[in-house]
């Protein structure tokens, strides 16, 4: 069949295309909440990232909506920490949040049970992060705490060495790691290319007069133990990110936060692969030195890192901010693609913005976290969806009415669209996840997306009482060859139920 897929669509001539943006779809709208921020996770194993807030995490149901909240968690946190602890196989969490951190172990399911009493020294002082790496290179997480307590700098961030079972003792060396400086976010990444995890530590966003907490490097010795490197310029960049920006194969740094005058965008790029950073600003677009907080991931599936920005823009009533688009050229430049890529809101304040495939096609849709501040408070928490590879009914089947299916992609793809009356799932490894049963599965004939980005196909439903209450579930295979690397994967699943 794949075979076959790809013969047709060699037929088709293709230039490349213009990344499809981000929207907002009625119908999907999984995840609204009053959480501050949002990070991804998989908690139960079956290849569809589910979400985790500082209050609540919520399971994907598969097929771009979430389950209702599992359980209320510590609250308003920085930074926690995701990986295998236990080596069973599943992610558990590290919570810091103030004097209560907890550890929690996840049965592989999304049930999780806290474990902190007698797997975690007990932490007397304000933690604002942790950060899972393996610092002393035996093959298990170990977890690094950035503790703080006041509005003066008195940090006391610690390094917990893990047994390979999930318990954790302190290492004497890490007590005082950061001296006289804070942490409100850690990242690991081999900065210098010898094969360890090292650490970088945002300072904080706020600063007493005469103290400032900055954006530094800690070079691990491949033992666990940590010696003081290179601040990168930054007071803050409490919201970083490492990622391989321009393309030679090491980690370069997008450092996020206050920069000594104002919230801003910093790109430090990694000039020799040895840990040497250099500010190269000129990368990003001009309006970058205002953002706030960005995320990294290929958001136009070409195979480079772009960047989700959160850009100040002026805003009725006072206040500024808004999601901005840069795309990568391929070289680690960047190119400003908001105007077409990104919706705008009604107070367009975003706290942090993770890049995740949350519906299963392949492509990275958006968290936005809104916050208004200006008539009181107000926060919510809306998805944009990636509208690379998108299957959309903008309406509810009616029996005897029209129904349309709209399918989003790139011009020059092509498009098969299939249906099925029950949901399943069948792992197709790099292709995605079928969610439709193969038993009563239909497909329809391959068609290119047209220059307007979108084809609506319309069916009649039959007036007939006894579909009532029927689910039919709709998927599409996209075969791209618009994109640098040619792409085969199947779309989100959606369930509509006919009604009357």
């Amino acid at each position: 069949m794949i075979r076959s897929l790809i013969a047709a669509s060699l037929l088709v001539s293709l230039a490349p295309a213009q990344f499809a943006g981000f929207r907002e779809l009625d119908r999907l709208d999984p995840a609204r909440s009053s959480a501050t921020s949002v990070w991804s996770f998989e908690a139960n194993r079956d290849r569809f990232p589910d979400i985790y807030t500082g209050f609540e995490y919520r399971l994907n149901m598969r097929r771009g909506f979430l389950a209702p909240p599992i359980r209320s968690m510590n609250g308003l946190m920085r930074s926690p920490a995701f990986g295998d602890v236990d080596g069973d196989g599943d992610v558990d969490i590290w919570e810091p949040y103030g004097r209560i951190d907890r550890l929690m172990l996840n049965d592989g399911t999304g049930r999780f049970t806290e474990a902190s009493w007698n797997r975690a020294p007990r932490i007397d002082r304000g933690s604002y992060c942790a950060c899972f790496l393996d610092a002393d290179s035996d093959g298990d997480l170990d977890v690094a705490i950035g503790i703080s307590y006041g509005s003066v700098p008195s940090s006391v961030d610690s390094l917990f060495i893990n047994d390979g079972s999930g318990i954790f003792t302190i290492d004497p060396r890490a007590v005082h790691l950061l001296a006289d400086e804070e942490a409100w976010d850690y990242q690991a990444a081999d900065f210098d290319g010898d094969g360890d995890p090292d650490l970088l530590a945002g300072g904080a966003d706020y600063v007493s007069p005469g103290v400032g907490s900055s954006t530094r490097i800690y070079w691990n010795d491949g033992s666990g133990s940590f010696t003081r490197g290179p601040t990168l310029g930054v007071l803050s960049g409490d919201w970083n990110r490492v990622a391989d920006i321009d393309g030679d194969g090491d980690v370069d740094v997008v450092c996020s936060g206050w920069n000594g005058s104002a919230a801003g965008v910093s790109c430090f790029i990694n000039r020799d692969g040895r840990g040497t950073f250099a500010l190269e600003q000129q990368r990003l677009p001009g309006v970058a030195a205002w953002g706030r907080t960005a995320a990294v991931g290929d958001v136009d599936d070409d195979g480079d890192i772009d960047i989700v920005a959160n850009i100040p823009v002026p805003a009725p009533g006072g206040g500024y901010q808004s999601l901005n688009v840069w795309l990568n050229d391929g070289t680690g430049y960047f190119v400003d693609r908001t105007s077409i890529a990104v919706p705008s809101f009604a107070f367009p304040i975003s706290l942090g913005n993770p890049l995740v495939d949350l519906d299963g096609d392949g492509d990275l849709d958006v968290f936005a976290q809104l916050f208004e501040s200006w008539g009181g408070i107000r926060q919510e928490t809306h998805v944009l969806w990636n509208m690379t590879r998108q299957l959309y009914p903008p309406h509810p089947p009616r029996i005897g009415q029209p129904h349309t299916v709209e399918l989003y992609g790139n011009p020059g793809a092509q498009v098969w669209l299939m249906a099925a009356f029950a949901p399943a799932y069948v792992d197709l490894g790099l292709y995605g996840v079928l969610g439709l049963d193969p038993a009563t599965l239909v497909t329809g004939p391959g068609l290119p997306i047209p220059g307007s980005r979108m084809i609506p196909l319309t069916f009649a439903i039959p007036n007939d009482p006894n579909l009532v209450g029927v689910s039919v579930f709709w998927q599409a295979t996209y075969l791209d060859f618009t994109t640098s690397i040619p792409t085969l994967h199947v779309s989100n699943t959606f369930e509509d139920v006919i009604e009357r």
